[in-house]
Protein backbone atom coordinates (compact mmCIF):
# COMPACT_ATOMS: atom_id res chain seq x y z
CA UNK A 1 0.00 0.00 0.00
CA UNK A 2 1.71 3.20 -1.22
CA UNK A 3 0.13 6.34 0.19
CA UNK A 4 0.57 10.09 0.42
CA UNK A 5 -1.28 12.94 2.09
CA UNK A 6 -0.96 16.73 2.20
CA UNK A 7 -2.58 19.16 4.62
CA UNK A 8 -1.70 22.27 2.54
CA UNK A 9 -5.35 23.25 2.11
CA UNK A 10 -5.97 22.75 5.84
CA UNK A 11 -3.21 25.19 6.71
CA UNK A 12 -2.03 23.21 9.73
CA UNK A 13 -1.02 19.64 10.68
CA UNK A 14 -3.73 17.05 10.28
CA UNK A 15 -4.46 13.36 10.71
CA UNK A 16 -4.21 10.57 8.15
CA UNK A 17 -5.25 7.13 9.37
CA UNK A 18 -6.01 3.97 7.37
CA UNK A 19 -7.68 0.89 8.82
CA UNK A 20 -7.30 -2.33 6.83
CA UNK A 21 -10.60 -4.25 6.88
CA UNK A 22 -9.59 -7.89 6.39
CA UNK A 23 -11.37 -11.08 5.28
CA UNK A 24 -13.52 -12.64 7.98
CA UNK A 25 -11.31 -15.73 8.15
CA UNK A 26 -8.04 -13.79 8.43
CA UNK A 27 -6.03 -14.19 11.64
CA UNK A 28 -3.38 -11.68 10.59
CA UNK A 29 -3.55 -8.13 11.93
CA UNK A 30 -2.61 -5.65 9.18
CA UNK A 31 -1.71 -2.21 10.53
CA UNK A 32 -2.29 0.78 8.27
CA UNK A 33 -0.58 4.18 8.49
CA UNK A 34 -1.54 6.44 11.38
CA UNK A 35 0.03 9.88 10.85
CA UNK A 36 -0.19 13.41 12.18
CA UNK A 37 1.76 16.12 10.31
CA UNK A 38 1.47 18.64 7.47
CA UNK A 39 2.02 15.84 4.97
CA UNK A 40 3.94 12.63 4.36
CA UNK A 41 4.13 9.52 2.22
CA UNK A 42 5.20 5.91 2.61
CA UNK A 43 4.74 2.28 1.65
CA UNK A 44 3.40 -0.48 3.86
CA UNK A 45 3.77 -4.19 3.09
CA UNK A 46 1.31 -7.01 3.78
CA UNK A 47 1.63 -10.72 3.10
CA UNK A 48 -1.85 -12.21 3.49
CA UNK A 49 -4.39 -12.75 0.74
CA UNK A 50 -8.11 -12.21 0.22
CA UNK A 51 -10.65 -9.44 -0.32
CA UNK A 52 -9.88 -6.26 1.61
CA UNK A 53 -11.24 -2.74 1.99
CA UNK A 54 -9.74 0.40 3.53
CA UNK A 55 -11.32 2.83 5.96
CA UNK A 56 -9.62 6.23 5.69
CA UNK A 57 -9.96 9.00 8.28
CA UNK A 58 -8.16 12.23 7.40
CA UNK A 59 -8.46 16.03 7.58
CA UNK A 60 -6.21 16.32 4.53
CA UNK A 61 -5.99 15.43 0.84
CA UNK A 62 -4.70 11.93 0.26
CA UNK A 63 -4.10 9.18 -2.32
CA UNK A 64 -3.56 5.43 -1.95
CA UNK A 65 -2.29 2.86 -4.47
CA UNK A 66 -2.56 -0.86 -3.79
CA UNK A 67 -0.52 -3.32 -5.85
CA UNK A 68 1.04 -6.77 -5.42
CA UNK A 69 4.72 -6.92 -4.49
CA UNK A 70 6.99 -9.50 -6.06
CA UNK A 71 10.20 -8.40 -4.37
CA UNK A 72 12.23 -11.17 -2.74
CA UNK A 73 12.83 -10.93 1.02
CA UNK A 74 15.79 -8.75 1.92
CA UNK A 75 18.88 -10.42 3.33
CA UNK A 76 20.52 -9.26 6.54
CA UNK A 77 21.80 -6.80 7.49
CA UNK A 78 18.64 -4.89 6.52
CA UNK A 79 17.72 -1.35 7.55
CA UNK A 80 14.23 0.16 7.73
CA UNK A 81 13.34 3.75 8.56
CA UNK A 82 10.33 6.00 8.91
CA UNK A 83 11.13 7.29 5.43
CA UNK A 84 10.39 3.86 3.94
CA UNK A 85 7.09 3.11 5.63
CA UNK A 86 5.83 6.32 7.15
CA UNK A 87 5.72 6.78 10.88
CA UNK A 88 3.39 3.79 11.27
CA UNK A 89 3.45 0.84 8.92
CA UNK A 90 4.85 -2.53 7.92
CA UNK A 91 8.36 -3.10 6.60
CA UNK A 92 9.36 -5.26 3.63
CA UNK A 93 10.09 -8.89 4.37
CA UNK A 94 13.55 -10.02 5.44
CA UNK A 95 15.21 -13.39 5.98
CA UNK A 96 17.00 -13.90 9.30
CA UNK A 97 18.72 -16.88 10.88
CA UNK A 98 18.92 -17.18 14.65
CA UNK A 99 20.44 -15.70 16.57
CA UNK A 100 19.48 -12.41 14.94
CA UNK A 101 19.29 -8.94 16.40
CA UNK A 102 17.01 -5.94 16.05
CA UNK A 103 18.79 -2.64 16.71
CA UNK A 104 16.19 0.09 17.08
CA UNK A 105 15.94 3.75 17.94
CA UNK A 106 13.24 6.43 18.00
CA UNK A 107 13.16 10.19 18.46
CA UNK A 108 10.01 12.21 19.14
CA UNK A 109 11.54 15.61 18.40
CA UNK A 110 9.24 15.92 15.38
CA UNK A 111 6.26 15.08 17.59
CA UNK A 112 7.08 17.84 20.06
CA UNK A 113 6.37 15.72 23.10
CA UNK A 114 6.71 12.16 24.34
CA UNK A 115 5.36 9.49 22.02
CA UNK A 116 4.79 5.78 21.50
CA UNK A 117 7.09 3.36 19.64
CA UNK A 118 6.00 -0.27 19.30
CA UNK A 119 7.17 -3.06 16.99
CA UNK A 120 5.20 -6.24 16.30
CA UNK A 121 7.18 -9.07 14.70
CA UNK A 122 5.18 -10.90 12.03
CA UNK A 123 6.63 -14.40 12.02
CA UNK A 124 6.55 -17.38 9.62
CA UNK A 125 3.24 -19.25 9.70
CA UNK A 126 4.81 -22.43 11.15
CA UNK A 127 6.89 -20.58 13.78
CA UNK A 128 5.66 -21.51 17.29
CA UNK A 129 8.06 -19.16 19.06
CA UNK A 130 6.65 -15.80 20.11
CA UNK A 131 9.05 -12.92 19.38
CA UNK A 132 8.24 -9.73 21.27
CA UNK A 133 9.44 -6.39 19.91
CA UNK A 134 10.08 -3.14 21.79
CA UNK A 135 7.13 -1.25 23.24
CA UNK A 136 8.31 2.18 24.42
CA UNK A 137 6.86 5.50 25.52
CA UNK A 138 9.19 8.47 25.85
CA UNK A 139 10.93 11.30 24.03
CA UNK A 140 13.78 9.19 22.66
CA UNK A 141 15.18 5.71 23.10
CA UNK A 142 17.21 2.89 21.57
CA UNK A 143 18.04 -0.72 22.22
CA UNK A 144 18.98 -4.14 20.89
CA UNK A 145 16.81 -7.25 21.08
CA UNK A 146 18.00 -10.77 20.18
CA UNK A 147 15.91 -13.65 18.78
CA UNK A 148 16.72 -17.30 18.21
CA UNK A 149 14.32 -18.46 15.48
CA UNK A 150 14.83 -18.39 11.72
CA UNK A 151 12.72 -17.67 8.66
CA UNK A 152 11.12 -14.84 6.71
CA UNK A 153 9.81 -12.00 8.90
CA UNK A 154 8.50 -8.47 8.60
CA UNK A 155 7.84 -5.78 11.18
CA UNK A 156 4.69 -3.80 11.91
CA UNK A 157 5.75 -0.50 13.44
CA UNK A 158 3.34 1.77 15.30
CA UNK A 159 4.88 5.12 16.26
CA UNK A 160 4.17 8.83 16.23
CA UNK A 161 7.93 9.48 16.16
CA UNK A 162 10.86 9.17 13.77
CA UNK A 163 12.48 5.76 13.99
CA UNK A 164 15.00 3.39 12.41
CA UNK A 165 15.55 -0.35 12.71
CA UNK A 166 18.50 -2.48 11.60
CA UNK A 167 18.24 -6.27 11.40
CA UNK A 168 21.43 -8.32 11.58
CA UNK A 169 21.40 -12.12 11.44
CA UNK A 170 23.79 -15.04 11.60
CA UNK A 171 24.80 -17.27 8.70
CA UNK A 172 22.31 -19.87 7.44
CA UNK A 173 22.60 -23.05 9.52
CA UNK A 174 23.23 -26.49 8.07
CA UNK A 175 19.74 -27.95 7.50
CA UNK A 176 18.67 -30.52 10.08
CA UNK A 177 15.68 -32.76 9.32
CA UNK A 178 12.68 -31.93 11.46
CA UNK A 179 11.83 -34.61 14.05
CA UNK A 180 8.86 -36.81 13.29
CA UNK A 181 6.74 -38.84 15.70
CA UNK A 182 7.82 -42.47 15.95
CA UNK A 183 4.92 -44.56 14.57
CA UNK A 184 6.18 -47.77 16.19
CA UNK A 185 8.48 -48.45 19.13
CA UNK A 186 12.08 -49.49 18.63
CA UNK A 187 12.63 -53.25 19.12
CA UNK A 188 14.43 -52.51 22.41
CA UNK A 189 13.52 -49.10 23.79
CA UNK A 190 16.59 -47.18 24.91
CA UNK A 191 16.51 -44.69 27.74
CA UNK A 192 16.45 -41.06 26.67
CA UNK A 193 15.44 -37.67 27.87
CA UNK A 194 18.43 -37.10 30.11
CA UNK A 195 17.42 -39.76 32.65
CA UNK A 196 13.77 -40.20 31.67
CA UNK A 197 13.15 -43.75 30.52
CA UNK A 198 9.39 -43.87 30.00
CA UNK A 199 6.03 -42.54 31.05
CA UNK A 200 2.86 -43.42 32.89
CA UNK A 201 -0.66 -42.59 31.74
CA UNK A 202 -3.89 -42.43 33.71
CA UNK A 203 -7.52 -42.88 32.70
CA UNK A 204 -10.58 -41.20 34.15
CA UNK A 205 -11.09 -44.22 36.45
CA UNK A 206 -7.62 -43.74 37.96
CA UNK A 207 -6.17 -46.74 36.19
CA UNK A 208 -2.44 -46.28 35.48
CA UNK A 209 -0.62 -47.64 32.41
CA UNK A 210 3.19 -47.93 32.50
CA UNK A 211 5.55 -47.71 29.52
CA UNK A 212 7.73 -49.46 28.53
CA UNK A 213 5.22 -52.25 29.17
CA UNK A 214 6.31 -54.52 32.00
CA UNK A 215 8.66 -51.94 33.50
CA UNK A 216 8.63 -52.28 37.28
CA UNK A 217 9.85 -48.75 37.95
CA UNK A 218 7.41 -45.92 37.53
CA UNK A 219 4.32 -47.72 38.82
CA UNK A 220 3.28 -46.66 42.32
CA UNK A 221 -0.33 -47.73 42.38
CA UNK A 222 -3.76 -46.95 40.92
CA UNK A 223 -7.30 -46.41 42.11
CA UNK A 224 -8.71 -49.67 40.71
CA UNK A 225 -5.73 -51.45 42.28
CA UNK A 226 -6.74 -49.95 45.64
CA UNK A 227 -10.40 -50.89 45.07
CA UNK A 228 -11.33 -47.22 44.75
CA UNK A 229 -14.05 -46.80 42.14
CA UNK A 230 -14.34 -43.36 40.55
CA UNK A 231 -14.94 -42.03 37.05
CA UNK A 232 -13.97 -38.41 37.47
CA UNK A 233 -10.15 -38.28 37.52
CA UNK A 234 -9.15 -35.24 35.45
CA UNK A 235 -5.40 -34.95 35.94
CA UNK A 236 -2.10 -36.55 36.87
CA UNK A 237 1.08 -34.76 37.91
CA UNK A 238 4.48 -36.12 39.02
CA UNK A 239 6.21 -35.34 42.28
CA UNK A 240 9.41 -33.25 41.94
CA UNK A 241 11.51 -36.43 42.14
CA UNK A 242 9.46 -38.25 39.47
CA UNK A 243 9.11 -41.16 41.92
CA UNK A 244 5.45 -40.66 42.66
CA UNK A 245 2.34 -38.94 41.37
CA UNK A 246 -0.85 -37.21 42.37
CA UNK A 247 -4.24 -37.86 40.79
CA UNK A 248 -7.02 -35.29 41.11
CA UNK A 249 -10.74 -35.66 40.54
CA UNK A 250 -13.15 -33.09 39.20
CA UNK A 251 -14.52 -32.74 42.75
CA UNK A 252 -11.08 -31.84 44.12
CA UNK A 253 -10.40 -35.26 45.56
CA UNK A 254 -6.63 -35.94 45.72
CA UNK A 255 -5.04 -39.38 45.54
CA UNK A 256 -1.34 -39.79 46.35
CA UNK A 257 1.04 -42.54 45.21
CA UNK A 258 4.76 -43.18 45.66
CA UNK A 259 6.48 -40.27 47.43
CA UNK A 260 3.46 -38.00 46.88
CA UNK A 261 2.11 -36.88 50.28
CA UNK A 262 -1.60 -36.50 50.94
CA UNK A 263 -2.10 -33.00 52.34
CA UNK A 264 -5.82 -32.54 52.06
CA UNK A 265 -8.61 -32.31 49.47
CA UNK A 266 -11.73 -30.27 48.80
CA UNK A 267 -14.21 -33.01 49.77
CA UNK A 268 -12.19 -33.53 52.96
CA UNK A 269 -12.58 -29.82 53.73
CA UNK A 270 -16.30 -29.93 53.03
CA UNK A 271 -15.94 -27.87 49.83
CA UNK A 272 -18.33 -29.06 47.14
CA UNK A 273 -17.23 -28.37 43.57
CA UNK A 274 -17.45 -30.31 40.35
CA UNK A 275 -15.13 -28.53 37.93
CA UNK A 276 -11.53 -28.87 39.18
CA UNK A 277 -9.24 -29.02 36.14
CA UNK A 278 -5.69 -29.50 37.41
CA UNK A 279 -3.16 -30.00 40.19
CA UNK A 280 0.51 -29.06 40.58
CA UNK A 281 2.80 -29.76 43.58
CA UNK A 282 5.22 -27.35 45.23
CA UNK A 283 8.93 -27.75 44.52
CA UNK A 284 9.64 -29.22 47.97
CA UNK A 285 6.76 -31.70 47.63
CA UNK A 286 5.20 -30.20 50.74
CA UNK A 287 2.02 -28.90 49.17
CA UNK A 288 -0.05 -28.55 46.02
CA UNK A 289 -2.35 -26.17 44.18
CA UNK A 290 -5.70 -27.09 42.61
CA UNK A 291 -7.42 -24.96 39.97
CA UNK A 292 -11.06 -24.84 38.93
CA UNK A 293 -12.62 -24.02 35.56
CA UNK A 294 -13.37 -20.49 36.77
CA UNK A 295 -9.72 -19.89 37.69
CA UNK A 296 -10.28 -20.36 41.40
CA UNK A 297 -7.13 -21.65 43.15
CA UNK A 298 -7.07 -23.87 46.25
CA UNK A 299 -3.85 -24.31 48.24
CA UNK A 300 -2.86 -27.25 50.46
CA UNK A 301 0.18 -27.95 52.63
CA UNK A 302 2.88 -25.29 52.21
CA UNK A 303 1.44 -24.04 48.90
CA UNK A 304 0.67 -20.33 49.30
CA UNK A 305 -2.44 -18.72 47.88
CA UNK A 306 -1.25 -16.00 45.47
CA UNK A 307 -4.43 -14.94 43.75
CA UNK A 308 -7.13 -16.22 41.41
CA UNK A 309 -9.24 -15.06 38.50
CA UNK A 310 -12.43 -14.62 40.56
CA UNK A 311 -10.37 -12.64 43.07
CA UNK A 312 -9.25 -10.35 40.24
CA UNK A 313 -12.82 -10.04 38.94
CA UNK A 314 -11.86 -11.96 35.79
CA UNK A 315 -14.73 -14.11 34.58
CA UNK A 316 -13.78 -17.45 33.04
CA UNK A 317 -15.28 -20.89 32.77
CA UNK A 318 -12.65 -22.58 30.64
CA UNK A 319 -9.42 -22.70 32.67
CA UNK A 320 -7.88 -26.09 31.89
CA UNK A 321 -4.47 -26.13 33.59
CA UNK A 322 -2.01 -24.77 36.15
CA UNK A 323 1.79 -24.72 36.38
CA UNK A 324 3.93 -23.41 39.25
CA UNK A 325 7.23 -21.55 39.50
CA UNK A 326 10.21 -23.27 41.22
CA UNK A 327 10.03 -20.83 44.14
CA UNK A 328 6.43 -21.87 44.85
CA UNK A 329 5.68 -18.14 44.94
CA UNK A 330 3.87 -18.01 41.64
CA UNK A 331 1.77 -19.94 39.15
CA UNK A 332 0.25 -19.71 35.68
CA UNK A 333 -3.32 -20.53 34.69
CA UNK A 334 -4.23 -21.27 31.08
CA UNK A 335 -7.64 -21.30 29.40
CA UNK A 336 -8.83 -23.44 26.51
CA UNK A 337 -8.78 -20.28 24.37
CA UNK A 338 -5.06 -19.80 24.97
CA UNK A 339 -4.99 -16.99 27.52
CA UNK A 340 -2.26 -17.37 30.16
CA UNK A 341 -2.64 -15.57 33.50
CA UNK A 342 0.36 -15.10 35.80
CA UNK A 343 0.24 -14.76 39.59
CA UNK A 344 2.92 -14.12 42.21
CA UNK A 345 6.45 -14.23 40.77
CA UNK A 346 5.32 -16.00 37.59
CA UNK A 347 6.36 -13.93 34.57
CA UNK A 348 3.92 -13.47 31.69
CA UNK A 349 5.89 -14.81 28.72
CA UNK A 350 2.96 -14.83 26.32
CA UNK A 351 -0.38 -16.33 25.35
CA UNK A 352 -1.88 -17.88 22.22
CA UNK A 353 -5.38 -16.37 22.00
CA UNK A 354 -7.17 -17.15 18.77
CA UNK A 355 -5.54 -20.54 18.18
CA UNK A 356 -7.66 -22.66 15.83
CA UNK A 357 -7.52 -25.68 18.16
CA UNK A 358 -8.48 -25.55 21.86
CA UNK A 359 -5.61 -25.47 24.34
CA UNK A 360 -5.34 -28.63 26.44
CA UNK A 361 -2.44 -28.01 28.82
CA UNK A 362 0.51 -26.00 30.13
CA UNK A 363 3.84 -27.19 31.54
CA UNK A 364 6.58 -24.96 32.97
CA UNK A 365 10.35 -25.36 32.65
CA UNK A 366 12.18 -26.24 35.91
CA UNK A 367 13.73 -22.78 36.30
CA UNK A 368 10.41 -21.01 35.77
CA UNK A 369 11.86 -19.18 32.80
CA UNK A 370 9.27 -20.40 30.33
CA UNK A 371 6.47 -22.80 29.55
CA UNK A 372 4.90 -24.91 26.84
CA UNK A 373 1.26 -24.59 25.81
CA UNK A 374 -0.20 -27.54 23.87
CA UNK A 375 -3.40 -27.71 21.83
CA UNK A 376 -5.77 -30.57 21.09
CA UNK A 377 -4.46 -30.94 17.53
CA UNK A 378 -0.92 -31.39 18.85
CA UNK A 379 0.26 -27.83 18.31
CA UNK A 380 3.07 -26.77 20.65
CA UNK A 381 3.79 -23.15 21.59
CA UNK A 382 7.06 -22.44 23.40
CA UNK A 383 7.55 -19.36 25.57
CA UNK A 384 10.59 -18.05 27.42
CA UNK A 385 13.34 -20.68 27.68
CA UNK A 386 11.05 -23.60 26.74
CA UNK A 387 12.48 -25.24 23.62
CA UNK A 388 10.44 -26.05 20.53
CA UNK A 389 11.20 -29.53 19.12
CA UNK A 390 8.26 -30.11 16.83
CA UNK A 391 4.49 -30.51 16.74
CA UNK A 392 1.86 -32.62 15.00
CA UNK A 393 0.66 -29.88 12.60
CA UNK A 394 4.27 -29.13 11.64
CA UNK A 395 4.81 -32.85 10.96
CA UNK A 396 1.60 -33.10 8.93
CA UNK A 397 0.06 -35.51 11.46
CA UNK A 398 -3.60 -35.42 12.53
CA UNK A 399 -4.09 -37.27 15.84
CA UNK A 400 -6.83 -39.90 16.00
CA UNK A 401 -8.04 -38.38 19.28
CA UNK A 402 -7.42 -34.98 20.90
CA UNK A 403 -4.03 -34.39 22.50
CA UNK A 404 -4.57 -33.91 26.23
CA UNK A 405 -1.13 -32.87 27.40
CA UNK A 406 2.63 -32.52 27.00
CA UNK A 407 5.24 -34.27 29.15
CA UNK A 408 8.80 -32.84 28.96
CA UNK A 409 11.87 -35.02 29.34
CA UNK A 410 14.09 -34.60 32.39
CA UNK A 411 16.63 -32.34 30.66
CA UNK A 412 13.92 -30.36 28.82
CA UNK A 413 15.39 -31.24 25.42
CA UNK A 414 12.29 -33.03 24.21
CA UNK A 415 8.73 -33.93 25.07
CA UNK A 416 5.95 -36.41 24.52
CA UNK A 417 2.48 -35.43 23.33
CA UNK A 418 -0.26 -37.61 24.83
CA UNK A 419 -3.52 -38.42 23.03
CA UNK A 420 -6.75 -39.16 24.87
CA UNK A 421 -6.59 -42.64 23.33
CA UNK A 422 -3.12 -43.19 24.82
CA UNK A 423 -1.33 -42.40 21.59
CA UNK A 424 2.23 -41.10 22.05
CA UNK A 425 4.23 -38.73 19.84
CA UNK A 426 7.90 -38.23 20.75
CA UNK A 427 9.98 -35.15 19.89
CA UNK A 428 13.53 -34.04 20.60
CA UNK A 429 15.32 -36.55 22.86
CA UNK A 430 12.04 -38.12 24.04
CA UNK A 431 12.08 -41.89 23.41
CA UNK A 432 8.98 -43.67 22.12
CA UNK A 433 8.38 -46.53 24.59
CA UNK A 434 4.95 -47.73 23.51
CA UNK A 435 1.33 -46.60 23.43
CA UNK A 436 -2.11 -47.98 24.17
CA UNK A 437 -3.17 -48.20 20.48
CA UNK A 438 0.10 -50.02 19.71
CA UNK A 439 -0.78 -52.54 22.44
CA UNK A 440 -4.31 -52.93 21.07
CA UNK A 441 -5.88 -51.24 24.12
CA UNK A 442 -8.95 -49.27 23.05
CA UNK A 443 -9.68 -46.35 25.38
CA UNK A 444 -10.79 -42.78 24.86
CA UNK A 445 -10.39 -41.30 28.32
CA UNK A 446 -6.68 -40.89 29.06
CA UNK A 447 -6.56 -37.68 31.12
CA UNK A 448 -2.92 -37.29 32.13
CA UNK A 449 0.64 -38.59 32.01
CA UNK A 450 3.93 -38.29 33.90
CA UNK A 451 7.57 -39.17 33.10
CA UNK A 452 9.40 -42.01 34.85
CA UNK A 453 13.04 -42.25 35.86
CA UNK A 454 15.65 -44.49 34.22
Amino acid sequence: MTWTFSCFTLGKPGTFSVKVNQPGSSTTDDIGPNEYSTGSDGTDYYFDSGTFSLHVASDCNWSIWVAPSTAAPASTPAMFTVNQTGQSGSTPRFTAYGPWTMNWGYNCGNWGTTGHFAVDINQPADDRTVDVGPNEFGSTGSGTDTYQDSGVFNLAVDSQCDWSITIDGSSPPIPIPAPTPAPTPAPTPTPGGGGTSGYDMVGSDGGVFVFPAGQSGGYYGSLPGDNVHVSNVVGMVPTPSDTGYFLVGSDGGVFSFGDAPFLGSLPGDGVMVHDIRGIVPTADNGGYFLVGADGGVFSFGDAPFLGSLPGDNVRADNVIGIAATPTDEGYWLVTSTGHVYAFGDAAAYGSVPGTTSPVSGIDATPDGGGYWVVTQNGGVYSFGDAGFFGSLPQSGVTPARPVIGLVPTANQQGYWLIGSDGGIFAYGDATFAGSLPQLGVDVSDVVGAVPTKA
